[in-house]
């Protein structure tokens, strides 16, 4: 069961816009019809792509990949590629990976408390999200060299293919995978590659919904005095570290 931090307060407000934008793309033309979906965006998610914004700035001097570990429907993908457009739209080294299994866990531990299959997708959406990134990549410039890779299956096996031949730097690396094997595992995986100023990022970092993330994290940063867990203000959601 996938565990919700919405209120019933959310869950309504969202019921009601969809209402709303269900009678909108019913009635606006289809030249129009993309030019006001921020109509439809509430303060949680406008906060959620604030936080974005913030952490990408913070790598705009730092040459390196983006990478996702647990990126499910690929919009924090989408919104690097715009950020990317918008603050560097001729960094084309600015590649951006997103990695899933797009079938829901596939495996957990017991201090995870959920069930394998939890998070899961509909089938070949991997497909899809790459039509749209390449969509997005296409209308900032140099669109014609790709600079999105998405790699599907299970992390403990198509981490470690993808870093053997991986000859770049991290930039940002953002965690979304809850579970505590995953998750440590990835960070031992990536740390040789993060350099000064790299991002690590915490989707689910001190959330008693999703115990595993934050073990892991201990487990691999050290707890509390180790490194420096900052938040975002109007996201507190996420957490970072930032090497130093």
């Amino acid at each position: 069961m996938i565990k919700s931090r919405k209120s019933n307060d959310e869950i309504n407000l969202t019921a009601e816009l969809k209402n709303k934008l269900d009678l909108y793309l019913a009635n606006v033309s289809e030249k129009e019809v993309l030019d006001n979906l921020h109509l439809f965006i509430p303060r949680v998610i406008l906060s959620r792509v604030l936080a974005i914004n913030f952490l990408y700035q913070k790598i705009i001097h730092n040459s390196g990949i983006i990478m996702e570990f647990g990126c499910r429907f690929g919009g924090n993908l989408a919104l690097y590629n715009n950020l990317r457009g918008m603050y560097e739209p001729y960094n084309y080294t600015r590649k951006i990976i997103g990695f899933d299994t797009f079938s829901g866990f596939p495996q957990v531990g017991q201090i995870d408390e959920a069930k394998a299959g939890d998070y899961d997708i509909f089938q070949n959406y991997d497909h899809l999200l790459s039509e749209i990134l390449a969509l997005h990549n296409l209308g900032s410039p140099i669109g014609h060299i790709e600079k999105n890779e998405i790699i599907k299956g299970d992390i403990n096996e198509t981490l470690p293919k993808f870093l053997e031949n991986c000859k770049r730097t991290i930039s940002l690396a953002y965690f979304d995978m809850d579970l505590y094997q995953p998750t440590l595992k990835s960070l031992e995986l990536i740390f040789p590659f993060l350099s000064k100023g790299s991002i690590v990022v915490f989707d689910d970092f001190n959330n008693d919904l999703f115990k595993g993330e934050s073990k892991a994290v201990f487990d691999f940063f050290g707890s509390f005095n180790s490194y420096k867990y900052n938040s975002i203000p109007n996201y507190p959601r996420l957490s970072y570290i930032e090497i130093v």
